[in-house]
């Protein structure tokens, strides 16, 4: 069975506004949803198609060229952005316990916020179990030096 979206579920799916998604189908960068009014649904192509356009973005090409390439029928291999002196990132900083910090660049990753969120939680409990576990086990199935 094909996955279907509204244009909220794909917003909320790819992080993006919905006024920047019928920015899109305004435009004619990503396909147009099936069926028409409140009735019109997106599916998996419409969603690779935003993600597509969020990491193409990131790495610095235009709208016009990430259209281009969204009709091209073989897909390019990006080189990965540079960091250039001036540029800001927002780096997300888990803090998983006492002296055990995770720092995360999402754009670099390529994760959504929502992503990252599953992320984090996902983390948080295998801290947690980790910590149960060796808490049963007096050096926690490690030696100490």
């Amino acid at each position: 069975m094909q996955e279907k979206y509204d244009i909220n579920e794909l917003a909320v799916l790819v992080d993006l506004p919905i006024r920047t998604i019928r920015f899109y189908l305004q435009k004619g960068v990503i396909s147009a949803p099936h069926g028409t009014g409140r009735g019109a649904w997106y599916d998996v192509e419409h969603l690779e198609q935003l993600l597509k356009i969020k990491r193409w973005q990131s790495a610095g090409l235009s709208l016009e060229r990430i259209q281009e390439l969204l009709k091209a029928t073989d897909e390019p291999e990006l080189p990965e952005l540079r960091v250039k002196a001036g540029d800001l990132r927002v780096i997300s900083h888990l803090y998983l316990g006492q002296g055990l910090t995770l720092m995360i660049d999402p754009s670099a990753a390529g994760v959504s916020s929502e992503q990252l969120r599953l992320l984090a939680q996902a983390l948080m409990s295998t801290y947690e179990q980790v910590m149960q576990i060796a808490s049963t086990d007096k050096n926690g199935g490690l030696e100490n030096d």
